[in-house]
Order: structure tokens, then sequence, then C-alpha cells
């Protein structure tokens, strides 16, 4: 889980394309969410999300901008709000970036545990694209 947290979990579908991890409550009985992170996974949202989609594409099927949590720490580039968007609540989102060729001083625009527009330059300049879907019941 991170941060020396573990739960109870199966992976469906494991060493795939398509494999799932479930974690679970209540002694596996009901799901607490699912991950999906395997490239060339078969698993799409509604609107056509997957692994590899890029930041632009995750706000047009939002149809607004939404908010990411910041970078350079455990819980980075996560989405925290769908700001009232298409999307629905359940799903929350990790992007990988590259900061190779980006000014510290830039990265550091975007980085720490705050909330920030995903439209914000520095984002764009990221090259920012989905690398773990997450579906969450409530707890």
């Amino acid at each position: 889980m991170g941060e020396g947290e573990a739960i109870k979990g199966t992976s469906l579908f494991p060493k795939t394309k398509n494999e799932l991890l479930i974690e679970w409550k209540h002694n596996f009985t009901q799901p607490l969410r699912i991950t999906i992170k395997q490239p060339n996974t078969q698993w799409k949202t509604r609107s056509g999300l997957t692994i590899g989609a890029t930041l632009a594409e995750v706000e047009k099927a939002n149809r607004k901008v939404f908010k990411l949590t910041g970078l350079g720490w455990d819980y980075e580039g996560r989405t925290t709000s769908w700001e009232s968007g298409d999307l629905p609540n359940q799903l929350r989102l990790v992007f990988d970036y590259d900061a190779e060729n980006l000014a510290t001083s830039e990265y550091r625009k975007v980085s720490g545990d705050s909330a920030f527009n995903s439209n914000h330059e520095v984002f764009k300049k990221l090259k920012m694209t989905v690398s773990s879907m997450i579906i969450e019941w409530d707890n």
C-alpha cells in the first residue's frame, strides 16, 4: 500500500496485461478498490481512458480541468477532484511523467503535498500519462 501499510488483496488475471489488483474490506466479502496498472491493458473507462492516456485526453473526457496532487512525494500525481466534471468520483488516476528536461525551479512549482489544476503550465511540459486507474467504493 505504501508507507508501511498492507491490506488483504487478490490479483485477478495475474502477470497478464489485464491484471486487476483487488483490495478487500470485510474479509474478502466487499471490494475496497480495484487497481489497473499494466501497460497495454484492454481495460478502459466508459469514456475510453486507459493506461497511457495523456493529461489532455483525461481533461477532454472530464470536459473540465481537474485537481492533481503535487509531485515529489509518496502520493504524487494523483487525481483528487474532478471538479464536477464528467468523470465519476469513484475513479482515481495516477500519472507518470518525464521531468528529465525540466528545470528544478519549474518542477518545484508543482511539487509537494498540495493540489494543483491539471492545466498548470508545468504539468503540460511533463508529458503526463496515466500509469494507474483506481476504482474506489465508499468506505
